[in-house]
């Protein structure tokens, strides 16, 4: 994280191993919460100020499958 408090994605590069690890509330629970975040976001329209950070979570979750796809 940079001094804003904002993800610094240009240094994401490093040791994944840590955060590949089996079990029950694993990543598969990240992608099960932003898909039913997905999904009652878009039933109820009135959020769409909530949308921004749906779509940070789904960058965010995408950048580190792809991290650990990488290695």
């Amino acid at each position: 994280m940079s001094g804003s408090g904002q993800i610094a994605y240009s240094k994401v590069d490093g040791d994944w191993d840590g955060i590949r690890t089996a079990g029950r509330n694993g990543l598969l629970s990240v992608v099960a919460a932003l898909f039913f975040w997905g999904i009652t976001l878009k039933k109820v329209r009135k959020m769409a100020d909530k949308d921004k950070g749906w779509k940070v979570g789904m960058d965010d979750c995408l950048r580190v499958l792809n991290s650990l796809l990488r290695e």
